[in-house]
């Protein structure tokens, strides 16, 4: 309870503007809901997408306040409207942004994004006023380097944060050397996982083809996807009986499925669209690809895991805190062609014994990953809700 008696407000801001929804948004949203079933006013602030997003709606449904940045302002319609926005022009979003945490008053705002800029803008808003909030680090890249004007704007952003959440431990020291600063109040949490920590998974009853699943939205970019189909091209490969399975949707399906044609690929590599139920995909498949660019610590990976599945991945982010090369993954030196070619080469020779390593990898990821992540997150937001230093 606040002042007088007053119940504590919490905002989450995603900084989401790639999809409507995606891994990253489980962790604030699982935290909202649980904050919402304590009684404590919740707002939530996400891009208008200008259609329903299914898992905000819900939060609304709860009880949640949204508020829909980046909203566009209707066209004026009649002379009076039009007179009206001639002279008076609709404020920018971010203003309304402004106007809108002003009068909701928070006592915290968590703003969540995907790589360490995300979000700046409601961060620098949030420091002008001198609302105390948090910073969530989905995921981070080598390449992603601020140059000087970028850190100095960013330096009392982060310095100012109550806390500065990262999902691996390899992004959050990465982030430190970006900024070129220690981060005291940075933790390493985990995200949600969407099977059980028990998982039974049992391996598919079909042998051949070796089956790989790669899971993750559509973005070569980020999730590597490409790596597969120029391997799998190769002429040592085309022999071998294999099929890999590509789940997901996102903004380069088209490219892929026409690098899947260009590559000669279309009778190993199938794209599988989005299957609710992770164990279904784990039920059909054999293996984990992970040829990540980029990453925080995927979700996709972390329940191939829990199912029971070894993995091969990229040496990027969080994945070599999970993984060890021979033991539970093979891993590929960096996101490269050749250094790819290498780790499923590995892979491929040793596919006898991926059964017994994807066991190693379930007892592996049990080890590392919480019973409740989203009930760690909320007793950390407590504490800095209720004043206190982490």
């Amino acid at each position: 309870m606040g002042e007088a008696g007053r119940m504590k407000k919490i905002v989450f801001v995603s900084a989401m503007k790639s999809v409507p929804w995606g891994g990253s948004e489980y962790l604030w949203s699982g935290a909202a809901t649980s904050f919402l079933s304590q009684g404590l006013d919740v707002g939530i602030s996400v891009k208008n997408w200008g259609k329903p997003v299914e898992e905000v709606d819900a939060l609304a449904q709860q009880g949640a306040v949204i508020f829909h940045y980046n909203t566009r302002p209707p066209l004026a319609c009649g002379l009076r409207e039009k007179i009206k926005q001639r002279f008076n022009p609709p404020r920018p979003w971010i203003e309304s942004f402004k106007e809108w945490i002003i009068e909701y008053a928070p006592d915290h705002v968590c703003v969540s994004g995907g790589n360490f800029t995300d979000g700046r803008w409601a961060l620098e808003i949030l420091h002008e006023l001198k609302v105390p909030y948090s910073i969530v680090v989905q995921a981070n890249a080598e390449f992603l380097w601020p140059i000087d004007p970028i850190r100095e704007k960013l330096l009392p952003l982060y310095m100012d944060a109550k806390a500065v959440f990262c999902v691996s431990e390899a992004n959050l020291m990465l982030l430190q050397d970006q900024l070129a600063i220690t981060l005291p109040s940075a933790k390493v949490i985990r995200n949600p996982y969407n099977v059980s920590k028990k998982s039974e998974s049992q391996w598919p009853a079909v042998s051949t083809p070796l089956k790989c699943a790669c899971v993750g939205r559509l973005e070569p970019a980020a999730k590597g996807q490409d790596l597969i189909l120029r391997v799998l091209a190769q002429p040592e490969w085309k022999g071998r009986d294999i099929e890999v399975n590509l789940y997901g949707e996102g903004s380069s399906e088209q490219g892929l499925r026409d690098l899947i044609c260009r590559y000669g690929v279309e009778d190993k590599i199938f794209l599988r669209g989005t299957v609710n139920n992770v164990e279904e995909v784990w039920a059909e498949n054999h293996v984990c690809l992970m040829p990540s660019r980029y990453e925080g610590m995927p979700l996709a990976m972390v329940e191939a895991m829990l199912c029971n599945r070894a993995v091969v991945a990229t040496d990027v982010a969080g994945h070599a805190e999970f993984l060890q090369d021979g033991q539970e993954a093979f891993l590929a030196a960096g996101a490269t062609h050749r250094a790819w070619a290498k780790a499923m080469e590995r892979m491929w020779s040793h596919r006898d014994e991926l059964q017994q390593m994807g066991l190693q990898a379930g007892k592996k990821a049990r080890s590392l990953v919480p019973d409740d992540p989203c009930g760690e997150f909320v007793h950390l937001l407590t504490e800095l809700l209720n004043g206190e230093s982490l």
